[in-house]
């Protein structure tokens, strides 16, 4: 995690008369909307727009949720909530600044301390929902707020405060901690030890048991046969497919030619074959011969491998066909994962659910099935599209990002345990359709080699990676980008709060005459960053013209906070 200056207040970016909308249940959203009509604001609660608002400043969500089920359906609704209001906070975005925001009360880490706990960990897929909001929207104002449980109602109200009126418009993640700290998520080179993660158990061998979800097809299945040649582990399947004997009519026939010979089957047995049927006895077909092509070589690998036919969202499924095994399986590799992509404004609540439920009740549903103790290997399949957001994937970007608060949760439970959760780039095949292929090679965007990125998962099994709580493997960039956005006034005026500053040991050390003053390079450092929130990607060569006129003294005789004031280059011609 990144630690982060304390906010850059723009006292007046919102439009006069300002509207608001809070969402959330029980007595969180109650300080914040009294406080927002203290100052001016008109505050609707709810989750539905009232009628004849035809436009929105502030739109805020109180993520909360009782159990991991309620904290899925607060998921859903967040988004539905973001696609609903998104058109009316651009409408606002035109004149002033309009505001999309959501709050949950993790660990004040962005639910990244593992204190979160799995009862609690699902909430984490608010923040790719924002990040992917942030690249829908551009011109809407996106931040995912965490506050410490600890801190008090009024203490989050005046942060809430300082970050919806913060000069930064690209920053869409902050978490705020009871000792003041102000972080966000960053990358870090993988020796970096800022995330929690013990060593924890040695590599698998093959005495190990794995169940792998969504494991004996496409880069899950791969992948799978990667962990057997070089471990020799045992392994459960896991697969929606029923698996049955190949019926006669398709003995031999290779894949091409499988729609053709389904169709005339239809026919021998006196129906009339449909398009839709077609593909659905072809496509069973394909998909039972690729688990047997997984089997074979997994055994082929001198490994041993079972296939079982479940629904990973049935949990009482789950539990039988595990319960054969659950004393002797030591690994899970969850790797199941459906999409249903289209913009935040289009999404339907079916299709988020279904992306929900894959990754998260799936994944909860296999956990509970098995005791903790016997639990040395979790591997998670996450996405760069939850870490980053991308266009399109809001559900699958909530899902990956719970599972990344999972992990820390996990590892936190567990702590003999390795506990890893990838967020993998784009891989060439798999989820990956050759129009989407196309798209990444016009945006520049490298796609993950299958061979090489098995590589890739095999290593994370290695003594080297033992540590690895939540990585970015493959290409670290971004699926999609969101578009520069700038403060509609080309004057901008930034107010720094000074106490955070005056209680810094640099401060301290930094006396003349015995009363601290702020450092001249302090000064210079608040001016650079200031004409960076002015204009974003702006690149500082040099600077020219300083002088201090009069300094800033701590001696509870200044005012409590500093202004800088930039000029964009604009304004300036």
């Amino acid at each position: 995690m990144t630690q982060l200056p304390v906010a850059d207040i723009v006292p007046d970016v919102y439009r006069s008369e300002p509207v608001a909308l809070v969402a959330g249940t029980g007595e969180q959203p109650g300080p914040l909307v009294s406080a927002l009509r203290e100052r001016g604001w008109t505050v609707h609660t709810g989750r539905s727009v009232p009628d004849g608002v035809d436009r929105l400043d502030l739109v805020v969500d109180c993520v909360e949720g009782s159990d991991p089920d309620a904290q899925a359906a607060a998921l859903r609704d967040s988004l539905l909530l973001a696609g609903t209001t998104q058109p009316l906070l651009e409408r606002a975005a035109q004149d002033g600044r309009a505001a999309f925001v959501t709050v949950t009360r993790l660990d004040g880490h962005l639910g990244l301390t593992g204190d979160a706990s799995v009862t609690r960990a699902t909430l984490g897929g608010a923040f790719g929902l924002v990040k992917t909001l942030a690249i829908e929207a551009p011109t809407v104002f996106c931040r995912a707020l965490d506050f410490a449980p600890a801190l008090s109602p009024e203490a989050c109200v005046e942060l809430f405060l300082a970050e919806v009126h913060d000069a930064e418009l690209e920053l869409t993640q902050v978490g705020h901690s009871t000792d003041g700290t102000r972080r966000t998520v960053d990358l870090a080179p993988a020796t970096d030890e800022s995330l929690p993660g013990e060593p924890g158990a040695t590599e698998p061998t093959a005495d190990d048991l794995f169940v792998v979800t969504g494991g004996a097809r496409g880069v899950t299945a791969a992948c799978a046969i990667g962990l057997a040649r070089t471990y020799r582990t045992k392994l459960l399947l896991l697969g929606r497919t029923p698996l049955a004997d190949e019926p006669a009519w398709a003995a031999g026939v290779p894949v091409d030619r499988l729609r053709a010979e389904a169709a005339a089957e239809v026919k021998r047995g006196g129906g009339k074959p449909t398009p839709r049927e077609v593909e659905r006895m072809a496509r069973e077909l394909i998909g039972q011969r690729e688990i047997r092509q997984t089997l074979a070589e997994i055994r082929q690998a001198g490994a041993e491998a079972e296939y079982l036919a479940v629904d990973i969202t049935d949990a009482a499924a789950v539990r039988s066909s595990l319960a054969p095994h659950r004393e002797r399986i030591t690994g899970v590799v969850h790797g199941a994962g459906v999409l249903a992509d289209t913009l935040i404004k289009d999404k339907k609540a079916v299709d988020v659910e279904r992306v929900l439920s894959t990754k998260l009740t799936g994944l909860r549903n296999v956990i509970e099935a098995l005791p903790d103790e016997v639990l040395q290997h979790v591997l998670l399949f996450s996405s760069v599209a939850g870490f980053f957001g991308n266009r399109g994937q809001s559900d699958y970007a909530m899902a990956n990002e719970a599972l990344n608060r999972w992990a820390c949760a996990l590892r936190k439970r567990t702590p003999k345990a390795r506990i890893t959760s990838v967020n993998w780039g784009a891989w060439a095949g798999g989820m990956v359709t050759p129009a989407l292929e196309e798209m990444f090679a016009a945006r520049g965007i490298p796609l993950i080699p299958l061979g090489e990125g098995v590589g890739y998962f095999v290593e994370q099994f290695s003594e080297e990676r033992a540590a690895d709580t939540v990585c970015v493997v493959g290409p670290n960039s971004p699926l999609s980008v969101r578009e520069s956005s700038q403060l509609p006034d080309s004057v901008l005026v930034l107010t720094r709060p000074l106490a955070a500053t005056a209680a810094a040991p640099v401060i301290a050390d930094h006396a003349i005459g015995g009363v601290p003053v702020l450092p001249a390079t302090a000064a210079i450092g608040g001016v650079l960053n200031a004409v960076r929130r002015a204009v974003p990607g702006a690149g500082v060569t040099g600077v020219r013209g300083f002088a201090v006129h009069k300094g800033i003294v701590f001696d509870d005789t200044q005012d409590s906070g500093a202004q800088f004031v930039t000029r964009s280059p604009v304004a300036a011609a």
